[in-house]
Order: C-alpha cells, then structure tokens, then sequence
C-alpha cells in the first residue's frame, strides 16, 4: 500500500526477475492518479517517477505498464511518439543512461548528476505539497535497479541518493536490487521445500541463513535494509520451474516479530496471480 509514505525493497536475481512487482506497484499508483484526476491540478495527483537504472528505455518500461492496463502510460506512449513534454503528466519516466549519454563531452559520473536529479524530484515533490493540504503519498519513485545504479556512480552515492530519497515528505519508494550471492546460499542450505520440518532463518534481504561463512564479503545491498519498511526477496522454486507457479515471494515487515508472508507466484500476459502456501516457514 503505497498510499503511506514506505520504503519497499525487492531482491531478485538472475534466475528470477522481481521487476514484476514494480510494475504492479506503479499501476497500482498511477490508477489512483486516473480516480483523483477530475477537478484537480494534474500535479497534485499521485504520480509515478520510474528511475531506469539500466537498459530499459522509456518507450520499453511504458509499454509494460501499459499492457498492465495503465492509461497514463497510453497517453505516455501518444507523447513519446508525438515528441511532446510529459514532463507534467502523472507518470514520467528518466533512463539514467540515456541522460548520461546525451551530455555533452564525456559522461558525468560524479555527484552532479544525482544531486540535480534529487533537487529535481524535491521540486516536484515541493510544488504537489503548495496545491494540496492533504497529501499521504503524491509520487511514488521506482528505482530499476540499485545495483546498476551503484555500478555507475559508486555504491556510496547511490546509497546516499536512496537515503536522501527516503527522507523527502510524500514519498513512497520501491527499489530493486540484486541478491544473488545470499539467493545462492539460501537455495542450497536452507531448502523448506525439501526438509519442511526444518527451520529457516529470515532470507530477507540478507538473512544470515545460520551464520554461513563465507569467502566473499557481504554485498553492499545489504545496507539497503536499514532503509526498508518491506522487503520483498523473489526466489526461484527449489523444485525448479513449473506452470503453476515461477517462483516465490517472501514479503518480511522491517521491523517485525511476525513471520514473513510466503507464497508462489504466477505471472500471466498482464497480471500476476499469487498462490499462498498452507504452511508458511518457522522464523527462530
């Protein structure tokens, strides 16, 4: 529920891609935007900035959310081809990359980029707040993904431009990142499918998944988890694919003596079905 100000990380790996659900929660976002829309200043509606950190275009990431059944994005698209500003629309969508290669000279990989990005969504954030005395959450910020993007710009910046992010009033965020290395880990030690009876520690994110050593450092996007209300890991089935159901979805509340929400997860041409599972797993 993006209509509160939350921070929501979703871990995936190569095996299974979590973009899913970014894609869920932006059109989740940008309907409300169409109900709110009559007799009110199009820049006071909840809006959408999606962050494409690697290889999507626009034209690509609308085109998504558009088979997601996303009017904006069906105007988006009309504006891209058209060549006009949808600067001031409720969905705006910035590739990172292409930016960096359309500067003149050679690409500004230090502070100034991200620095002018974050003043940017500040200002839009700014002026929602003067045409409006109510806002729970006016513009939620999907970042695809902060792994690409710390390959960018440094893990440094790119974890103080999601924390600087987290703190602006009226901001929902949702990151993506990668969790391979602790995806690896859990898939081969702790496998509830295989050993039902046997307790899991929490994967979210990092889970320690009982204290393994290991002979490579912790990755960065560990540190990700101070910043998250939620954290979402998609992992691939220890049974492997099926057509029921392409992976799993563990959904852990940060903080939260309650166990994690388990459940398969099915995706569809439009929609994702989710597949609750009867016995969720034993946190120690």
């Amino acid at each position: 529920n993006t209509q509160k100000k939350e921070f929501i990380l979703v871990t995936d790996s190569v095996e299974t891609d979590g973009r899913f659900l970014l894609y869920s929660q932006a059109t989740h976002t940008l309907l409300r935007s169409q109900k709110h829309k009559e007799g009110t200043n199009a820049e006071g509606n909840p809006s959408v900035l999606w962050l494409s950190c690697g290889s999507l275009t626009e034209f690509l990431v609308a085109s998504s959310l558009r088979k997601m059944g996303s009017e904006a994005a069906t105007d988006y698209l009309k504006g891209i081809k058209k060549r006009i500003n949808t600067k001031n629309g409720p969905l705006r969508i910035i590739s990172i990359v292409s930016d960096l290669l359309n500067q003149e000279g050679p690409p500004g990989l230090d502070d100034s980029y991200l620095k002018n990005l974050y003043c940017s969504i500040k200002g839009n954030v700014d002026s929602s707040s003067e045409s409006n005395e109510e806002i729970s959450s006016s513009m939620l910020v999907v970042v695809d993904d902060a792994s690409a993007l710390a390959n960018i710009f440094g893990e440094r910046l790119a974890y103080l431009f999601l924390s600087y992010i987290r703190m602006l009033s009226g901001v929902s965020v949702i990151v993506r990142c990668s969790n391979d290395i602790d995806k690896d880990s859990f898939m081969e030690n702790d496998l509830p499918s295989v050993h039902p009876n046997r307790k899991a520690d929490w994967f979210g994110a990092g889970g320690q998944g009982n204290n393994l050593e290991r002979s490579v450092e912790p990755p960065w996007e560990r540190t990700l988890v101070e910043l998250a209300d939620w954290v979402a890991d998609v992992t691939p089935l220890s049974s492997g694919y099926s057509r029921e159901a392409h992976g799993r979805l563990i959904v852990s509340a940060i903080p939260s003596c309650n166990p994690p929400l388990v459940m398969n997860y099915s995706l569809q041409d439009n929609s994702v079905m989710a597949i609750r599972l009867k016995a969720p797993l034993e946190i120690n």
